[in-house]
């Protein structure tokens, strides 16, 4: 079976589901955050995703990593998506709060489903005032 397709991978500030239809707005994306002091925490960060091509039950990980990997993940993120049918568009937002980063650099994002790898994203983090 092939793995899902990734329809949309962004980083935003906030996303916001209107209850009556189902539609998503995306607030203020982003690939890259900055700040004058490390550690850096970051308010809120949320992760907006859309698959399809899914088959069956699936377990989605999200991990924020340094790009080396040399220290433990940012955040770690798991959730259950089942699909009904492989044409079926599955829409999900995932809120992080107080998000740290100890030290400006590259970081990754990485989206795998089933224990299979998809996608990272890149996220470079920086310094201002260097």
């Amino acid at each position: 079976m092939e793995p899902p397709i990734i329809l949309a991978f962004l980083l935003c500030d906030h996303v916001w589901q209107n209850p009556d239809v189902g539609t998503y707005r995306i607030l203020d994306t982003f690939s890259g955050v900055g700040g004058f002091r490390f550690p850096l925490t970051r308010r809120s960060l949320t992760v907006f995703f859309v698959l399809t091509n899914g088959h069956g039950s699936h377990k989605l990980r999200l991990e924020l990593v340094d790009v080396d990997e040399v220290r433990k993940p940012i955040f770690v993120a798991e959730a259950d998506l089942h699909f009904v049918d492989p044409r079926q568009v599955v829409e999900q937002a995932i809120a992080f709060k107080n998000v740290t980063f100890p030290e400006p650099g590259e970081y990754r994002l990485k989206l795998s489903v089933g224990g299979e790898f998809l996608m990272e994203r890149k996220l470079e983090v920086t310094q201002a005032g260097t």
